[in-house]
């Protein structure tokens, strides 16, 4: 990853360089998210990780069943979370942070043991 992409420091996470200079997401677009329309779904493969949520099981089978976002999420760590860990996600506290951490571990480890890739 960019030395300028925004980064966590305790667990290394950032944004692949190539989306931390998108402009920002617009209304109805969660902070701290990434907005892509279908036509840059191909873009997730830049990614090391991808975690989403979907408002219901329908539009998460409609987006995984897409060949680019399928074709893209096949080359990296995806992660479909569900609406709890998206609220922790995004308003992390003392109590849910752990929680959190238990369930993204699994990705979590895979991505850290994955050769670099110069992302």
């Amino acid at each position: 990853m960019g030395d300028t992409a925004p980064r966590n420091p305790e667990l290394g996470l950032g944004l692949p360089p190539t989306f931390a200079t998108d402009p920002p997401a617009g209304d109805g677009v969660a902070p701290g998210t990434v907005a892509l329309s279908y036509e840059e779904a191909g873009r997730l493969a830049e990614a090391d990780l991808v975690v989403m949520s979907f408002p219901t099981a329908a539009d998460r089978r409609r987006f995984e069943g897409d060949p680019v976002v399928a074709r893209a999420l096949s080359r990296t760590t995806y992660v479909p979370i569900g609406l709890d860990e998206a609220i922790a996600l995004q308003a992390p506290n003392v109590v849910s942070t752990g929680w959190l951490l238990d369930r993204l571990r699994p990705a979590l480890e895979r991505v850290a043991a994955a050769p670099a890739t110069g992302r």
